[in-house]
């Protein structure tokens, strides 16, 4: 079954899958597993689709879970039973690392700050689907949402130019939440949000503002 294919591709995938869920999408991951034994039946097992629905939110758009679930497989239905069960028992390892409860206060330091992000005005994104590489995007709860205050009025084909050009400057990829900051928070260089300079005279100056990233002064 192409769901039992996805859960085999996370599963093959955890090391780089399980830094994307946070604590608390571990801890439901676990509970789904709870009263529950290898071996017994399907029925009062944890069912697939629970399982790929709690991981699902923090894969990636290009991870082959996705094409795996899109594909149509010729395995019967059941044919690897243990599937969950596995990934059930790697959050439960994944939570009794002593690094757990750093994690746990990292994501709710991030689920506050991003919290502004909603404020401030975010598109959200449906599972599965890519954004353009240089869009700003972030995951938040479990949602992936691109700010709006990198497009043009309420059209998204109008992405600001410098947002893409300073892109790779602010390591959007690598730290979308730390990129999206920037470009909210005032900038000593600019007595201003850089994201309220787009589309006004003065956005040519956040090319020099983003300059000093190099020297820890923005």
């Amino acid at each position: 079954m192409a769901i039992e294919d996805a859960l085999q591709a996370i599963l093959d995938d955890w090391a780089q899958v399980e830094p994307l869920l946070t604590v608390s999408e571990l801890a439901e991951l676990a509970s789904v597993g709870w009263g529950t034994m290898r071996g017994a039946e399907s029925a009062s097992g944890p069912e697939e689709r629970d399982v790929f629905a709690i991981v699902s939110a923090a894969l990636p758009p290009a991870h082959p879970a996705w094409a795996a679930l899109a594909a149509r497989s010729g395995a019967a239905a059941g044919s690897q039973p243990t599937l969950e069960l596995d990934l059930i028992d790697l959050a439960g390892v994944a939570l009794d690392d002593p690094r757990s409860s750093v994690d746990q206060s990292a994501d709710e330091l991030a689920q506050q700050s991003l919290a502004a992000l909603i404020g401030a005005g975010a598109i959200r994104v449906e599972p599965g689907l890519e954004v353009p590489e240089d869009w700003l995007s972030v995951r938040v709860g479990g949602q992936l949402v691109v700010p709006a205050f990198q497009f043009a009025g309420s059209d998204t084909s109008r992405q600001y130019a410098a947002v893409a050009a300073l892109a790779q400057q602010l390591c959007s990829r690598e730290d979308p939440a730390g990129a999206i900051a920037w470009w909210l928070t005032p900038n000593p260089w600019l007595s201003a949000r850089p994201a309220d300079l787009l589309g006004t005279e003065r956005e040519p100056e956040l090319a020099y503002a983003a300059d000093q990233l190099a020297n820890d002064s923005w």
